[in-house]
């Protein structure tokens, strides 16, 4: 699944959690909506509420919202390692499309990462076990190199 798909698909999620009066629902509606139109960059009270929703309540949609913004350069530019830790929260709730995008910046060496194939070839591993395609698809390449 690629990322915009992911992040278009969390506009149909429903949560029961609620934050500071603002449902979760709400909260990733307006981040996607604010992703899409590049203004989400600037948006402190929205990327406060994202982050808060996605360290305190465990929300994989939140914290894989804010990793992809950090890597594509939605967020601030200097921040761009953070995008590994929404990641790995995401990956610690077992969200396999964060596993692949660990898998990714392991693979490509981006964000502060030293380049390490190893370590890319156990997070695709982990991706391609619960059935991602493009994970299985980088583990044969990788077979190959």
């Amino acid at each position: 699944m690629t990322t915009m798909i992911r992040i278009l698909l969390t506009l149909f999620l429903t949560f029961s959690v609620c934050l500071g009066g603002q449902s979760a629902e709400k909260i990733i509606k307006a981040g996607v909506s604010a992703y899409q139109e590049k203004s989400l960059k600037g948006n402190t009270t929205l990327i406060n509420a994202l982050e808060n929703l996605a360290e305190n309540n465990q929300n994989v949609d939140a914290a894989f919202l804010l990793a992809t913004a950090y890597k594509n350069d939605i967020l601030e530019e200097d921040k761009r390692k953070n995008a590994l830790h929404w990641y790995l929260l995401a990956a610690q709730e077992n969200d396999h499309d964060a596993e692949l995008m660990i898998g990714w910046l392991y693979y490509e060496g981006r964000f502060y990462l030293k380049k390490d194939i190893k370590e890319a070839r156990q997070w695709f591993k982990k991706a391609s076990d619960s059935g991602l395609l493009e994970a299985t698809q980088m583990l044969n390449m990788l077979d190959n190199l």
